[in-house]
Order: C-alpha cells, then sequence, then structure tokens
C-alpha cells in the first residue's frame, strides 16, 4: 500500500521543478493528481471499512483550494498553486491541508521578505492595500504589477509540507 505522504511528497517535487524552471505547475500534473487521490482514497476506505465515500477526499480538494483563492485573487499566487493544494488536500485530507497551508504562507512570508531584504525592493503597504481594494470594489482581480518580486510559492508550498512532516499540525 502506498504511502500519501510519498505520493505527496513526489507531486511536490514535479511541480516544483517545473515551476522552477518553466514558471508554470501543469495542469495534467495537479487534475490528475486529484483525480488519483478520489479514486485511490475511496478504493482504499471502501478495502478497510466497506464504505465507498468520496466526502473526505473532495472536502480535501475544496478546503486546500480555498485556502489559496484570497492571494489568488489578489495576483500573489498563480493557478497552479491553488490546484496544487487541491491536489495535496485531496491526498491529505481537510485538517492536514489547512496545516499544510498556514505552514506554506509562514515560509512563503520569509522568503518575501528575503527577497524584499536582500534584492532592495520594497513592499509597499500602499500597493497592498490598493490590491485589497480593487479586489473587495470592482470585483476584478489587480492588474500585475511588474516592479514586484516573484518567486515560485510552490517552494513554499514544499517547505510548509515538510515542516508539516516533521513538526506536525499547528491546529
Amino acid at each position: 500500500m502506498f504511502s500519501k505522504t510519498l505520493i505527496v511528497e513526489l507531486i511536490l517535487i514535479i511541480a516544483i521543478t517545473f515551476d522552477c524552471i518553466k514558471g508554470i505547475i501543469p495542469n495534467w500534473l495537479t487534475i490528475s493528481s486529484i483525480l488519483l487521490a478520489i479514486g485511490y482514497r475511496v478504493l482504499a476506505q471502501y478495502y478497510q471499512e466497506g464504505i465507498l465515500c468520496v466526502q473526505p477526499v473532495l472536502s480535501g480538494a475544496i478546503i486546500g483550494g480555498c485556502t489559496m483563492i484570497l492571494p489568488f485573487l489578489l495576483g500573489g499566487i498563480g493557478g497552479g498553486d491553488v490546484k496544487l493544494m487541491m491536489a495535496i488536500g485531496a491526498w491529505l485530507g481537510p485538517s492536514e491541508v489547512v496545516n499544510v497551508a498556514i505552514y506554506s504562507f509562514i515560509c512563503g512570508a520569509l522568503i518575501a521578505l528575503f527577497f524584499i531584504i536582500f534584492k532592495k525592493t520594497g513592499l509597499h503597504l500602499k500597493n497592498v492595500w490598493y490590491d485589497f481594494l480593487t479586489l473587495f470594489l470592482t470585483h476584478t482581480r489587480p492588474p500585475i504589477n511588474q516592479s514586484r518580486v516573484y518567486f515560485p510559492f510552490s517552494v513554499a508550498i514544499g517547505a510548509g509540507f515538510l515542516i508539516y512532516l516533521f513538526k506536525g499540525g499547528v491546529l
């Protein structure tokens, strides 16, 4: 029997590689991971308990995606990061994916702080406030500002997952 964490590690290695090299996380990886998680976890639960139930898998995927919606709408991360967290949620489940997301946001903040300090680019609070206002008043994504610092958020997701594996849950 496969270990869920081993599968998530493999998915993250592939996603981080693509994100660092090409700047995208491919749909074939995220969508196939979600579908495989549904099939595997439903069959495993049926084999162990005799019940066919998709609720834990779907709730993990939905909660994983929901944790990334606001950063996506504000233009901080891409759609691939949202789908990647959905795949992680489908494999791990709802409570685990929330913990991974919390650690990922902390790692992402530390990476962004590193770039701000060492690349001498400023994080202007005025721009962040403008992005929030644009999102909530016009219901559209803020325009992409090319002067901002960008890094592959999948690296923060991978680091957050590793911290979760070694430290355990926050919640």
